[in-house]
């Protein structure tokens, strides 16, 4: 009787496992999603399609890039609907909305000096939600030279700014490189 009762415990296993199947125990990571807002100005455009495509391809994000006004840009950056705009333009073009917002963003510096500086700035609570983005949106800079090479090549090689971010960073890693490690 002591195998029969077995018997049917190990035949009642094997069906529950058949109907059921295994399930392994995922732990899933958290999702790596980041948007990037930005205005459409040359510029704009090739300061954020450079981070764009070193957020996906070196580091591993999904990207959702949001053209819209600076009006708009600042207000989804305020409220935590963007995570960073990298085409602040300072002291004078965007002076009145970083002043309306300052409570809610933070700069992270200059990303390249033309006639006004273009700073970087990010939602508050950034650096800790996603610190790795936002040590690499702090090292992110360009010199004159070099982003007016990647706007030639962008104006050149008609391709979609992000494809063109993509070639350009293939013949530029060592500034890449000191971009996500500082």
């Amino acid at each position: 009787m002591g195998k029969k009762v077995i018997g049917t415990i190990l035949a009642l296993s094997i069906a529950a496992v058949g109907l059921f199947g295994c399930r392994r125990l995922r732990i899933e990571e958290p999702e790596r999603n980041i948007r990037l807002t930005y205005v459409d100005w040359d510029e704009g455009i090739a300061l954020t399609s450079l981070a764009a495509a070193v957020l996906e391809d070196r580091m591993g994000y999904r990207v959702e890039l949001i053209m819209e006004d600076a009006d708009a840009a600042f207000a989804a950056l305020a409220a935590g609907d963007a995570d960073a705009f990298l085409n602040v333009r300072l002291p004078i073009i965007h002076k009145s909305q970083v002043e309306q917002y300052e409570s809610d963003m933070i700069d992270l510096g200059i990303s390249y000096n033309s006639e006004e500086s273009v700073h970087k700035y990010v939602r508050k609570g950034l650096g800790s939600d996603m610190p790795e983005v936002a040590l690499f949106l702090k090292n992110f800079k360009v010199n004159e030279a070099e982003l007016r090479d990647f706007m030639k090549s962008m104006k050149e090689d008609g391709k979609e700014p992000l494809e063109s971010a993509r070639d350009w960073i293939k013949f530029n890693t060592e500034l890449i490189n000191g971009w996500i490690s500082g």
